[in-house]
């Protein structure tokens, strides 16, 4: 599966034990990440990554859902499968990709030009590179 990447810096981070949460600034929004062991300082450039499996797409952000990274896109591309469906949108110039169900796509209705909110749970994020 594709992955998505997105260049961030580091905001915040919170710890409880070994624990962490890291907020993000990015160019798509602000990202938040949860993982045990993370050597990060504030201010600090990285790449993050999810995998295109790993984002859900609703019609429309949501404070009732618990994805804490929901970034508003445009879709420029759907390729429908039999069983899966990638989207591509873009988030002014960074490009990203979901991979759903060709199901929840017709369910969803996705056409081009659409405007939609790619979900990403925290625990989804990771650092490709810091």
């Amino acid at each position: 599966m594709a992955m998505n990447k997105i260049l961030a810096k580091v905001e915040s981070i919170k710890q409880n034990k070994d624990l962490h949460k890291v907020n993000f600034s990015s160019n798509v929004g602000n990202l938040a990440f949860v993982s045990l062991d993370v050597e990060l300082k504030e201010n600090q450039e990285v790449t993050l990554g999810f995998r295109s499996n790993s984002v859900a797409i609703s019609k429309e952000k949501s404070e009732h859902l618990s994805y804490s990274n929901q970034i508003c896109v445009l879709i420029s591309q759907i390729e429908k499968g039999e069983i899966l469906t990638k989207i591509t949108a873009f988030k002014d110039s960074q490009k990203l990709t979901s991979v759903i169900t060709t199901d929840s796509a017709n369910r969803l209705n996705l056409k081009l030009h659409d405007s939609v909110v790619f979900l990403v749970k925290a625990t989804d994020v990771f650092i490709v590179n810091g």
